[in-house]
């Protein structure tokens, strides 16, 4: 699965830099963070959506595994079943892969906003489709005149979206298919790309999205749009208060669109 083959390149990406530590870590409402850092300090913080909607009492009554230390061993559980240690292993992934992205080297591969991308290349009336009701992005695509499909799996969320069981009927029709990141959490990721493949965009969004770009390549995303927190600390006090918007799409971070293919 696309979970699995991300973990398998972080690992080798992180032969780099082996020592890479595990400075901080908490599972918070509704976003979890690790921060790892390196022997000279330098630092990094990655994100993931705390997976609430997965969590069984296999969870309340079995504490999950947390080794600590050395980045790799953490990297480990990113695909384990008990989703808490998932959701640490993923955040630890998006760490390690923020703490090796410079977006300034990036050049020709950084594009535009995911929503100047959307009428750059497409026309009024194209179909788009948004897995995950991601409310901003829904409403700004929807007021430019976008024939728009949103699914979300949570029933609690889904206001006027559909079932995300409607995904293999409808995401064929797609002209450009916006995923949330917590789609590797919940692994439907390989899913929504196999009924995505006419697409001409496919691009990972949000916090949860801060894989690097280079092991994203070959998964049939097109982009990647997510968020490198620049203010790690003002941001971690504004994810243990829930306000994540302040932490990710506030003065603490910054926000990146990359092409991958």
């Amino acid at each position: 699965m696309i979970l699995d083959s991300l973990k398998s390149k972080c690992e080798e990406m992180l032969r780099k830099c082996p020592d890479l530590m595990i400075e901080d870590a908490s599972v918070c409402y509704p976003y979890t963070y690790v921060i790892v850092r390196d022997f000279e300090g330098r630092r990094a913080l990655g994100a993931c959506l705390t997976p609430l909607l997965e969590m069984s009492n296999r969870e309340v009554w079995q504490p999950p595994r947390f080794p600590g230390g050395q980045a790799v061993e953490v990297l480990r559980i990113a695909n384990s079943t008990h989703m808490i240690e998932r959701v640490l292993g993923i955040a630890t992934l998006n760490a390690i892969s923020q703490y090796f992205l410079d977006t300034e080297r990036l050049g020709s591969d950084l594009v535009e906003d995911i929503v100047e991308l959307i009428k750059r290349e497409l026309h009024k009336g194209s179909k788009v489709a948004v897995v995950g009701y991601m409310t901003p992005l829904v409403n700004e695509l929807r007021s430019l005149g976008y024939d728009l499909m949103v699914f979300e799996r949570d029933r609690s969320a889904r206001r006027d979206a559909l079932s995300d069981c409607l995904e293999p009927r409808l995401l064929p029709q797609a002209d450009a298919v916006i995923i949330t990141g917590a789609t590797l959490l919940n692994d439907t990721l390989d899913e929504v790309l196999e009924y995505s493949r006419s697409a001409r965009i496919r691009a990972l969004v949000g916090s949860t999205a801060q894989a690097h770009p280079d092991i994203l390549k070959g998964t049939g995303l097109t982009h990647v749009a997510s968020v490198k927190v620049v203010d790690i600390d003002e941001a971690v006090k504004a994810i243990k208060l829930t306000a994540w918007r302040n932490a990710f799409f506030g003065e603490y971070a910054r926000s990146y669109t990359i092409k991958l293919e």
